[in-house]
C-alpha cells in the first residue's frame, strides 16, 4: 500500500506480457496510490512505508479521505466486480468479461485521496 512495487500472479499474464484483464494492473497500481477496496469501509488504513532495522514493516495510519464515496462496486477498478455480478449466466459472464477488459474509471474521491497522500508524503516510500 503506497509503495513502488506491484505484484501480479503470473497466471494473469500471457507469455507475450499482455493480460486478458486490464483491471488487474490498474487495480494494483491503485494500491500504490493508497487506494483501498471500496467495499472496505475503513475510516483509516495502514500504509507500510518503512522498514525497522530492515526486519519488519512499520505501518503508518492514513485517513481514507472518503475515497469510497460514489464508487460503483460493479465496475470500479478498485472493486471485485465478480462479487456483485452473477457470472453463472451468459449475460452476467459477458458483462463481467467486459468490465475486466474495460474497468470503471477512478472517482473524484479516489483521485483526491491519491493527491492528498502524495502531498503529505505517504506515497512511494517502500520500494522493496
Amino acid at each position: 500500500m503506497g509503495g513502488l512495487r506491484v505484484d501480479l500472479n503470473s497466471s494473469f499474464i500471457n507469455e507475450d506480457g499482455t493480460s486478458n484483464s486490464n483491471s488487474d494492473l490498474s487495480h494494483e497500481i491503485g494500491h500504490t496510490g493508497g487506494l483501498i477496496h471500496p467495499f472496505d469501509k475503513a475510516d483509516e488504513h495502514v500504509f507500510y512505508s518503512n522498514k525497522f532495522l530492515n526486519f519488519f514493516d512499520v505501518g503508518n495510519n492514513q485517513p481514507s479521505y472518503g475515497q469510497i464515496q460514489g464508487v460503483d462496486l460493479k465496475t470500479n477498478f478498485m472493486s471485485y466486480p465478480q462479487n456483485y455480478i452473477n457470472y453463472n449466466t451468459p449475460q452476467g459472464s459477458q458483462q463481467l468479461q467486459q468490465i475486466y477488459l474495460n474497468p470503471g474509471h477512478a472517482t473524484k474521491g479516489q483521485i483526491q485521496a491519491i493527491l492528498k497522500y502524495y502531498n503529505n508524503g505517504a506515497l512511494n516510500r517502500n520500494d522493496k
